[in-house]
C-alpha cells in the first residue's frame, strides 16, 4: 500500500494501530481487524489532507487595478 501520508501522520496510524493491537492481543481476527482500521485511517488522513491542502491555492493574490 503507497500511502501519501507525511511522516507525522503516519506515525499517528501507527500510534493508534499500536494501541489497538494491545488491547486485542490474542485473538485470532486481530490481524484482519488492524489492516482494516489502518487502511480506513489512511483513507481519513488523505481526506483531511486533500480538503485542507493549501497546494492548489496561489501563494499570493494578485489585485489588479
Amino acid at each position: 500500500m503507497t500511502d501519501k501520508l507525511t511522516p507525522r501522520q503516519n506515525e499517528l496510524v501507527s500510534e493508534a494501530l499500536c494501541k489497538i493491537a494491545a488491547e486485542m492481543a490474542g485473538l485470532p481476527i486481530a490481524p484482519e481487524i488492524l489492516k482494516t482500521l489502518r487502511r480506513a485511517l489512511v483513507s481519513e488522513l488523505e481526506a483531511v489532507t486533500g480538503e485542507t491542502s493549501t497546494e492548489s491555492y496561489p501563494a499570493s493574490r494578485s489585485i489588479s487595478g
